[in-house]
């Protein structure tokens, strides 16, 4: 890979359980040391953290009669977060909507789904929607609402997330963008919104 000046290895990290990275720490500094210790004296070697783009997924559920809503979304809801959660995920792994569809449908009592919104928002986004969530004094189309003031288009229909590879900055073709993990987390549930469909 080219940083626009020469070749280079470039290598995303990411902690186990997504722990954080500082570019400070004694684990980075080590890693860095030994991949020029080891590897080859005339390939320079770049370490970067993951980006960590955050899942928004919005469904609508319909239940089969003999079973109970409030029973049954909880379990969707650990299903997905269980399914997109940190340690099931790849860097540069993308998410379909047909994943998304599946892990729901593999739910006991589900009889069908209608995904509405899949898409990912960067940490910026991510905590603009955690600050909305904090000043939301109502829970009145809280989804709408707070989904609408990080700039998401509601209207677009689910499309397949699109999880970088470490790649050259379109931006900026000196730099080079590190690998992404797109996941759903369980620390902001917001971002995961359920809603039964009824007969």
């Amino acid at each position: 890979m080219s940083d626009g000046r020469r070749r280079l290895v470039h290598v995303t990290i990411a902690g186990a359980d997504d722990i954080p990275i500082d570019l400070n720490s004694d684990l980075y500094r080590n890693l860095s040391q030994a991949l020029r210790d080891f590897g080859d004296p005339q390939t320079p070697v770049r370490l970067a953290p993951r980006e960590l783009p955050s899942l928004i997924i919005r469904a609508k559920v319909r239940v089969l009669p003999d079973y109970v809503w409030e029973s049954v979304e909880p379990i969707i809801r650990s299903a997905l977060f269980n399914a997109f959660g940190f340690s099931q995920r790849e860097l540069g792994q993308d998410v379909a909507p047909s994943e998304v569809i599946s892990a729901i449908q593999n739910v006991r009592g589900m009889a069908y789904v209608d995904l509405d919104l899949l898409t990912s928002i960067d940490a910026a986004k991510l905590q603009k929607l955690i600050e909305a969530i904090t000043a939301q004094s109502s829970t009145e189309a809280l989804d709408a609402k707070l989904l609408a003031k990080i700039g998401l288009d509601l209207t677009a229909p689910p499309q397949r997330v699109v999880a970088n590879r470490a790649q050259p900055d379109s931006d900026d073709p000196n730099k080079i963008l590190p690998a992404q993990l797109a996941t759903l987390s369980p620390d902001v549930p917001e971002t995961l919104i359920l809603t039964e469909l009824v007969p």
